[in-house]
């Protein structure tokens, strides 16, 4: 668009994400639907803090856009496990990829989660988790994100 400070940037012609490439889809997201940020204080074993997102109700959702290549992603989430927790399907433009069951009849500060996903075309896309259902187990929907890693694996 002439005259924004969009006008004059062009798409990259060279392979800017190569196998291997790591983005870090943490920290606040680019939409967020309920929830808020949260610092939950870990375990002995992993000392310190991390900055996530904390969903509390059913369809709450957090959504990061960025600039992805074609290819195969490795999609790693960390969150958090205990008996209130939901499920979060996570979503690639919308389509879905994987789901996480954050229900656990033990709490646990910090898990890892992972699924695949394939980028078709590259281009600004939208990842994002929702918390459309829960376990039947579960007593709520809330789920605690402390982050989205996506490694290029193709």
């Amino acid at each position: 668009i002439r005259g924004s400070p969009m006008s004059g940037i062009t798409a990259p012609t060279a392979d800017i994400q190569p196998v291997g490439t790591v983005l870090a889809l943490n920290g606040l997201p680019t939409t967020q639907v309920g929830g808020y940020p949260a610092v939950a204080r870990l375990t002995q074993d992993l000392p310190g803090t991390l900055a996530g997102i904390y969903t509390l109700n059913q369809n709450d959702l957090a959504a990061y856009s960025r600039y992805i290549v074609a290819g195969t992603w490795a999609c790693v989430m960390g969150r958090s496990q205990n008996t209130d927790q939901g499920i979060a399907d996570l979503q690639l433009d919308g389509v879905s990829f994987g789901t996480v069951d954050a229900y656990g009849a033990t709490g646990v500060g910090f898990l890892v989660a992972a699924a695949s996903m394939v980028v078709a075309t590259s281009g600004v896309h939208v990842v994002r988790y929702i918390v459309s259902t829960k376990n039947v187990l579960s007593s709520s929907y809330q789920f605690l994100c402390f982050g989205l890693w996506l490694t290029r694996t193709a």
